[in-house]
This record gives structure tokens, sequence and C-alpha cells, in this order.
């Protein structure tokens, strides 16, 4: 037996979390989704880029 995990810990943030950790299954992994990031809209409106590149 090895000593080593076959968990793979995916950070996405959703939802591709979810879609990721559905991949490493399919793989023969198990899959521990953590999300470190959380996606959502700011407050506020659109951010003026002009100017900007």
């Amino acid at each position: 037996m090895s000593p080593f995990s076959k968990t793979i810990w995916v950070t996405r943030a959703c939802p591709g979390a979810r879609v990721t950790a559905e991949r490493v299954r399919a793989l023969g992994f198990e899959a521990l989704a953590a999300p470190l990031l959380e996606v959502r809209p700011l407050a506020g409106g659109p951010i003026d880029l002009a100017g900007v590149g």
C-alpha cells in the first residue's frame, strides 16, 4: 500500500471547482473541492477602464 494519498485538492472558485472535481474523480482520484476564492460582483457597477492598456 502506498503511503501517498490519491486525494487531489481542487482550489478553483465555483462553479469551476465542481467541474474540475468531477474530472479528477473520472481519472480515478478522490477530489476535495475547497475553493480558496469566491467570485462575486463589485458593488457600484462597472469599473471605468478608460486609459488602461
